[in-house]
């Protein structure tokens, strides 16, 4: 019987910590949501068909270097990567 609590115990924290760990990922996921929205916001009412889409081409830019960070190859310097 004691067992049987424990166990009941240990699998509610383990329970517990991924729905904490779903709570963050999606609050952080929010917020970028947020960022990129009020980004593109900006970009879209800027004056001028020039600016306009100078502020999209730096996004999309901006965009594509984050997820080059974010893959296995990218986290790598330079000299490690060329071998």
């Amino acid at each position: 019987m004691l067992l049987a609590i424990v166990c009941a115990a240990a699998l509610l924290l383990a329970f517990q910590q991924v729905l904490q760990e779903v709570a963050r990922l999606a609050e952080t996921r929010s917020l970028e949501v947020a960022a990129q929205t009020d980004a593109v916001w900006r970009c879209n009412y800027s004056l001028g068909v020039g600016p306009r889409e100078s502020c999209h081409l730096q996004r999309s830019a901006s965009r594509f270097v984050d997820k080059t960070l974010n893959t296995a190859d990218g986290a790598q310097p330079a000299s490690l990567s060329n071998r």
